[in-house]
């Protein structure tokens, strides 16, 4: 198992995919979106998906935005990679509900919990842990070589809880 010094750490945004094909520490901040992280605890393999919606307004829109491109766009990359979905275990975090925050939109970050629940069981994928709901953000690491997660619940989302800024998942 790699250790922390030798991860190469990737920012995952919103509407990204990221399945690196190196062991990586994946990061990512959420509020109402979704945050998945999936892990082959067969191939020692996991990767990171982040929406910020739970349905499409065009159903031919294929964005990753979106609950069901993100999430299958995500389990794709592992499908090619030679995982089978029985393997696999993902966990939610997000879906926060603050009528505080900027720009807040009533029942979003549930909405978007269930929608990723509602495919991921439709695709038998287990669900292995989940953080979602509350009035607070999220900060989570992802290390996709041994599969641990690190949640920090936050109550403001700050810039600077955006690190690291070095390499995005834009770049994967």
């Amino acid at each position: 198992m790699s250790n922390a010094l030798e991860l190469k750490n990737i920012l995952v945004s919103p509407g990204d995919i990221c399945f690196p094909n190196e062991p990586s520490s994946l990061s990512a901040v959420t509020g109402s979106g979704i945050v998945m992280t999936v892990f082959d605890s067969k191939r020692k393999c996991g990767g990171m998906c982040y929406f910020i919606r739970p349905l499409r307004d065009n159903p031919t829109e294929d964005s990753p935005l979106f609950a069901c491109p993100s999430i299958i766009g995500l389990l794709n990359k592992f499908l090619v990679a030679g995982s089978n979905l029985t393997s696999l275990n993902a966990q939610l975090h997000g879906g926060a509900e603050n009528p505080k925050a900027k720009g807040y939109t009533a029942e979003l970050g549930s909405q978007n919990a269930k929608a990723a629940k509602e495919i991921l069981e439709l695709k038998k994928v287990h669900i292995g842990g989940e953080g979602v709901g509350g009035t607070y953000g999220r900060k989570i690491v992802f290390n996709t070589s041994s599969g641990e997660t690190m949640i920090a619940k936050v109550d403001n989302i700050r810039n600077s809880d955006w690190y690291p800024p070095l390499i995005t998942s834009k770049t994967k």
